[in-house]
């Protein structure tokens, strides 16, 4: 029988550091979180790295500081000068409170601590290896703390081997400046790696130009600012045009009282105000800050305090609605474009909505009206059908299985089998498996290319550039053509060939935040996943009425490719009803 016995301390410090310190980016929104408790006016934080693993992490603030008498209780574990009993657990209005972060960095790490209150004159240096002290001092510094770590996970191998890529880790830190910059744009934040300048945001406590620091004016200016005060709930922060909008969420930045949080159900709520102006795929650009009463909000129910509970739930969820709401309201007066078509009578509906009825194209006998509009979709149609052609052996469309009948809503080709069986073709997923196939087909780093005709300049945050600078060189591989145009622009003059010379800065800067989210890490993955994503931008979209002759010639490619049935990321292409189905279905049999 097994006996039942206590751990040794070390182990007992291991285990709680990995509740707090998954990755380097554990660590530094831990110091930096201390830093903003310690009331610094400026945070300056450094990173040093190679090519594949973080080395080293600064973090300097000019805040209190740590007095001598208290320097050897801040190394130690649950020991915290923001609280004291049970009690102000509901109270507690910092970031931190557990008194868990230092110690629990500093048992996996060597820590070097700096720090000089403001009210002394001398500062004092400690140093602790894997929760050990091994020396401490007195020195002279600046007022402040400064927190140096290294050798992150020395003594956890395990959870040193399964760290993530480079970029990952960069983008997440950067990511995570940036919240904090906007969510304090009082104090003065600086991001370094390795001597470079990342970011330098904030200290004037104006939040558009910590926005405009960060993003600059091409973005920025399609944002609004807001506030709104529902009981003792208060919204601020901004909200983007329906003009500018992102295919996922990770612009959307949410806090609570100061803290950055993650919350499913607010980033729904600001999403569902947007209803139409917004298409279904798409989330605008956000910064949210709910201020109210600390005893209102749990932030002890995980160890990263990144998720909350709130109190009343329901009421904090409806001043956001109500804030939202009040906000893009005012957006409508603005003169932009995109908003004049659209009226918020039909955003926020008072009386139920009629869809109109489904546009089915049938093809027994030809449209006899053109517009131009028409007309230069189709030729565009045809350029892309032209270039998948190009690569692969077709079947002739007399020769093809099935016989188009017609066009479902722009979306879907409706085809019949020579015995009778109905397909329906999803049309975007069609062509994006015929692309795939292309892609694939050629071996990496000789994508062709097609020259724009004229550049496109896309602007990218600071946390989208961490990521994509290590990933240039396996796009460019694939046809792009990219070069640094500014602080934070790039100049995109050649795409794949298959993406055409058409396509405007929205649909590549779509393209490359695609590419550059969390992303798998090994080389085979992430070329995968960019021919993925290249196929789904350069395929035919849903929406787009086709004629006969290019339904024809889409199926035809489509049956061509050696796995027909689905698109690269695992939809169905096509489904189909037998006959013996549809009698069933209308008791016919």
């Amino acid at each position: 029988m097994t006996r039942i016995h206590p751990l040794d301390q070390a182990t007992v410090n291991q285990i709680a550091a990995g509740e707090v310190v998954e990755r380097p980016a554990s660590v530094v929104k831990e110091l930096v979180e201390n830093a903003i408790d310690a009331g610094a006016g400026r945070v300056e934080v450094e990173v040093r790295t190679t090519k594949s693993e973080v080395t080293a992490i600064r973090v300097t603030d000019d805040g209190v500081g740590i007095a001598g008498s208290d320097i050897a209780l801040a190394l130690a574990p649950h020991a915290t000068s923001k609280i004291r009993t049970i009690g102000d657990l509901s109270t507690c209005s910092t970031l931190g409170f557990r008194g868990e972060a230092l110690a629990s960095i500093a048992a996996v790490s060597r820590v070097t601590l700096t720090t000089r209150p403001r009210t002394g004159d001398e500062g004092y240096i400690v140093s602790v290896l894997g929760g050990s002290k091994v020396d401490e001092a007195t020195c002279g510094c600046p007022f402040g703390t400064t927190v140096l770590v290294e050798d992150l996970f020395f003594n956890t191998p395990a959870r040193r081997k399964f760290q993530r890529s480079i970029a990952s880790e960069l983008a997440t830190i950067t990511g995570l400046i940036e919240a904090c910059a906007l969510t304090y744009p009082a104090i003065r934040f600086r991001l370094l790696q390795n001597g470079r300048e990342r970011i330098s945001a904030g200290g004037s406590d104006n939040l558009i130009d910590t926005a405009v620091a960060l993003y600059g004016h091409e973005l920025t200016r399609d944002l609004e600012i807001f506030q709104k005060e529902s009981g003792d709930v208060v919204v601020s922060g901004y909200l983007s045009r329906p003009s500018l909008s992102r295919p996922r969420p990770y612009q959307i930045i949410t806090s609570v009282n100061g803290r950055i949080i993650y919350s499913r159900s607010l980033i729904t709520v600001i999403r569902e105000q947007y209803g139409t102006l917004l298409p279904r795929d798409r989330y605008p650009v956000a910064c949210i800050r709910l201020s109210l009463d600390p005893a209102r909000v749990d932030a002890n129910v995980h160890p990263t305090k990144r998720v909350v509970r709130f109190a009343k739930n329901g009421e904090v969820l409806a001043a956001v609605e109500t804030a939202v709401h009040e906000a893009l309201i005012k957006c409508a007066s603005l003169p932009t474009d995109d908003l004049k078509q659209h009226t918020w009578q039909h955003q926020f509906p008072t009386v139920p909505e009629v869809r109109e009825a489904a546009v089915v194209q049938y093809y027994a006998v030809e449209p006899h009206t053109i517009s131009s509009e028409s007309h230069s979709r189709g030729l565009q149609v045809d350029r892309q059908l032209r270039l998948t052609e190009m690569e692969m052996p077709l079947l002739s469309c007399d020769n093809t299985p099935v016989r188009v009948i017609g066009q479902y809503e722009g979306a879907y080709i409706l085809a019949v089998s020579p015995t009778g069986d109905l397909t329906i073709v999803d049309q975007h997923a069609a062509h994006e498996r015929v692309l795939y196939e292309n892609l694939s087909a050629k071996n990496t780093g000789t994508g062709e290319s097609q020259e724009l005709l004229a550049p496109v300049i896309i602007y990218l945050t600071p946390k989208e550039q961490s990521a994509f600078e290590e990933l240039v060189p396996l796009i460019e591989d694939e046809g792009f053509k990219i070069e640094p145009f500014g602080v934070g622009a790039y100049a995109v003059r050649a795409v794949p060939l298959v993406l055409g010379r058409m396509m405007d800065a929205d649909s590549i800067r779509d393209l490359i935040a695609g590419l550059i989210q969390e992303r798998p890490g090994r080389v085979e993955e992430e070329e995968e996943r960019l021919r993925r994503t290249i196929a789904c931008h350069g395929a035919i979209r849903a929406g787009t009425p086709l004629v006969r002759e290019q339904c024809e010639r889409l199926v035809s490619q489509l049956l061509s490719t050696p796995h027909a049935a689905t698109c690269p990321h695992g939809r169905p292409t096509m489904i189909t009803f037998s006959r013996q189905r549809l009698d069933r279905m209308f008791h016919r049999e």
